[in-house]
């Protein structure tokens, strides 16, 4: 039985690691985290934020991300790659039927994007404006504090987010074609999304011939 590779993407906020989580207890998966795989401090690409505040300085807490993590140069692609062929192997050994991948610029490089079976995108288009932005502002990730927590204003991270964030998820993280792309609406709590998006790849599966039943262990 082919183990499927399930890419989640989406902009930052819009709750990849989430869905990644409750969609892998659906399927008994392992989550390859992109987040993991970035290149060493000194060979990422700069970040200069300093034309978003050219008078007063750089907030304090945004003055220390001098990596461009946004942006494609930053990620290790052969470490995702080693780290998706790992996880596949794995699978077929345990008889598992699903690898799930994790990272905002998963579709950027051919090197990946080939392994890939089924895409899930998480479409912010239905938040309100600045939603998505305190979103993030306000939620601390991979043991990290908030934004919030680090004395940052929420019309300092909004700033930083729409000028930076939004801008690199514009340029490389939003799917440009959604056909055959499984699209789920990112207000809708994880548990829900993560539901639909089984039904859709159980629909998929069961259209390709390479499931006989379920894909829930």
């Amino acid at each position: 039985m082919a183990v499927r590779i399930v890419g989640v993407v989406g902009c930052t906020g819009t709750g990849k690691s989430c869905l990644s989580e409750e969609l892998a207890k659906l399927l008994g998966a392992e989550v390859v985290e992109g987040d993991k795989c970035f290149l060493p401090a000194h060979q990422c690409p700069r970040l200069d934020l300093t034309h978003l505040w050219p008078d007063e300085g750089v907030p304090q807490a945004l003055a220390s991300k001098r990596e461009d993590t946004n942006h494609p140069d930053a990620l290790d692609w052969s470490k995702l790659e080693k780290e998706i062929s790992a996880g596949r192997r794995a699978a077929e050994e345990q008889q598992r039927q699903a690898v799930i991948v994790d990272s905002f610029l998963l579709q950027c490089r051919d090197i990946v994007r080939r392994h890939l079976t089924d895409i899930v995108y998480l479409d912010d288009s239905n938040m309100l404006p600045g939603e998505l932005a305190r979103r993030k502002w306000e939620r601390s990730h991979l043991g990290k504090r908030s934004y919030k927590e680090k004395g940052v204003s929420f019309e300092e991270y909004k700033l930083y987010f729409n000028e930076y964030v939004y801008k690199r998820y514009l340029e490389f993280g939003r799917p440009s074609d959604l056909t055959d792309v499984i699209v789920l609406d990112c207000t809708k709590e994880p548990k829900q999304n993560a539901l639909i998006a089984l039904q859709r790849l159980e629909e998929r599966a069961g259209m390709e011939g390479d499931n006989k039943g379920s894909l829930c262990t």
